[in-house]
């Protein structure tokens, strides 16, 4: 079955007929997206991205023995709930930590990254989320790469929604150690 790619998305905007971006263009606001959500999250915040979701980091606990405990921030990716409820899909990911930072995309630094201006960064964004979106309704297989953090996944028969991380934006998950605290055996009293 043949997967609907970053390229066919790209081209299904640059297609509509009152968006004046070229092709490449639109390949480097791309990304410039993209490398602009691995700069946040490689700080440690999680990075909102208008109209489709939170890319964040997920807390997961596990034990390490008599010592204590440790807890992991995972990378996940998070839909929107209007994206969500307007396209009939859910994400399958957890939520995003509280301990990490909510910090929005900056348009204007990816507009910089991308040399093009701010209004036309706008403009290819809405386009590109309204074609991924007509993309879900048109029940397609999607896999769309975002160059050097990973791709987005759509799975049409169980309408879920996923990002899976490359290894080096996996590598982006912070671990905390907590001890626990050692019981006197016997008391100075």
């Amino acid at each position: 079955m043949a997967r609907y790619s970053e390229k066919e998305l790209l081209e299904a905007v640059h297609g509509l007929p009152f968006l004046t971006v070229t092709l490449a263009e639109l390949g480097m606001y791309w990304s410039a997206l993209s490398s602009e959500i691995s700069e946040v999250m490689s700080t440690g915040s999680s990075c909102g991205v208008k109209l489709l979701g939170v890319f964040g980091f997920a807390d997961e606990k596990y034990h390490v023995g008599l010592r204590g405990y440790r807890n992991r921030l995972i990378p996940n990716f998070v839909v929107a709930p209007r994206f969500a409820s307007a396209h009939n899909i859910r994400s399958l990911a957890k939520h995003p930590s509280d301990s990490a930072p909510l910090k929005q995309i900056n348009f204007v630094k990816v507009a910089l990254a991308a040399s093009l201006p701010r209004h036309t960064v706008t403009l290819c964004h809405q386009h590109t989320m309204t074609a991924l979106g007509d993309a879900f309704r048109k029940r397609k297989t999607c896999h769309i790469t975002m160059p050097g953090l990973g791709a987005l996944t759509f799975d049409p028969t169980t309408r879920t929604i996923g990002f899976r991380f490359l290894r080096t934006a996996s590598s982006l998950a912070v671990t905390h150690s907590h001890q626990r605290r050692a019981e006197p055996l016997i008391s100075d009293g």
